[in-house]
């Protein structure tokens, strides 16, 4: 996935602990580049949770319980160029980097979106 750059994906999470561990093995199916990184904003406590291996981060958001709150708390901590939303009910395809940015936005794009398939 060279040449695109890098890329933060941003879930909001607020659910229990069984969803949680659905969503991680979700986006662990995520084909992300060298400098691509996933963060999950745990929008509630969950002290016996850790950041699973690899590059999916656990980010705790202490506020407001909100999806838009959580957001914001991992878009600060972010590193990527580009901020991909996800919802933590959906589960992405493995390709959905390579979907939204082949071919790559042109430079004075700034929002990218992406179908949503109702199952």
């Amino acid at each position: 996935m060279s040449g695109r750059p890098p890329v933060s994906v941003i879930v909001p999470f607020a659910g229990p602990r069984g969803h949680l561990e659905r969503l991680l093995s979700a986006l662990e199916e995520l084909t992300l580049g060298e400098h691509d990184e996933v963060l999950v904003a745990l929008n509630r406590a969950m002290p016996e949770i850790a950041s699973p291996p690899g590059r999916t981060q656990l980010i705790r958001t202490i506020g407001l319980r909100s999806p838009g709150f959580a957001r914001n708390r991992a878009a600060a901590a972010a590193r990527g160029e580009w901020l991909v939303f996800i919802d933590a009910d959906t589960h992405p395809a493995p390709s959905l980097l390579a979907d939204l940015f082949t071919p790559g936005p042109s430079a004075d794009t700034a929002v990218l979106a992406g179908a949503i398939r109702d199952v």
